[in-house]
């Protein structure tokens, strides 16, 4: 997209142009150049400015904190892209990540965390919810307040959110600030979801005087699998035979740091 002020249309016109559509090699410069110099010390300036703001260092406590969920053996993971929209550095159980990809749409957000996280690999289920199924959440809500892993349990109270949304589905578990990011899993233990939102009941009571109950939402498991595919991750479907839940949750739930 181009814009200019209204007094330099034409040059915007002749520059338009001269432009055609398509990919072009990324722009490169002499290492040693006039260019690479400025940036370097452009670059310096900028990280003298945030150090004196606020020194940048792995001791540093995590701004904000979400959950996320390995989706592969190499150390991907899962969460929601709100969790890490701003960050200046991720953190996957206190390793370091990377972001990979993101989606606003769907909210989801797919992190490569450095080194072996020595986590199990989550499973999908194969079907989507069924209204009205038992799931569970997992994840690290209020982290530093409450202690590790919280688990809940509730049901699929509707296949869509609010005024008929198809990338959500209403959720009955309890979930707190610091669930974003979880997997919503049915009874076998296999991922029909992802934490994403829930309602703010205080904003709800001023508005209709009744306080809600548990409104909380979740991304389908089927529309995370189609993120995922994206990223060329084959996503690893549930086994026929479970096992405990609570050890399988415990298997592949981290808390991503925000710092």
């Amino acid at each position: 997209m181009l814009s200019v002020d209204k007094a330099d249309d034409n040059l915007l016109q002749a520059v338009a142009a001269s432009i055609s559509q398509g990919f072009r090699p990324i722009l490169s410069f002499p290492e040693n150049g006039e260019l690479a110099r400025a940036i370097k010390l452009l670059v310096l300036r900028i990280e003298e400015q945030s150090t004196d703001k606020r020194p940048s260092t792995t001791k540093d406590p995590p701004v904000s904190t979400g959950t996320g969920f390995v989706v592969a053996a190499d150390g991907k993971v899962l969460t929601n892209r709100h969790v890490v929209a701003e960050c200046r550095s991720v953190w996957v159980n206190g390793a370091s990540a990377r972001v990979l990809d993101t989606s606003e749409t769907f909210d989801l957000a797919l992190l490569q965390a450095d080194g072996d996280t020595g986590m199990a690999v989550a499973a999908f289920a194969a079907t989507p919810a069924r209204l009205n199924a038992d799931i569970t959440v997992a994840g690290y809500p209020m982290n530093g307040l409450l202690g590790g892993l919280n688990v809940t349990r509730g049901a699929v109270s509707s296949l869509k959110g609010i005024q008929g949304d198809g990338i959500r589905m209403q959720i009955s578990a309890p979930v707190q600030p610091g669930n974003s990011g979880g997997p919503v899993v049915n009874a076998q233990g296999a991922v029909v979801g992802v934490v994403v939102s829930k309602l703010n009941a205080l904003q709800v009571a001023q508005t209709l005087g009744d306080i809600p109950q548990n409104v909380n939402f979740a991304i389908p498991g089927e529309i995370a699998q189609m993120f995922l595919a994206q990223d060329r991750v084959v996503p690893k479907l549930a086994p026929p035979a479970p096992t405990d839940l609570a050890d399988r949750l415990a298997g592949f739930t981290v808390l991503v740091s925000c710092r």
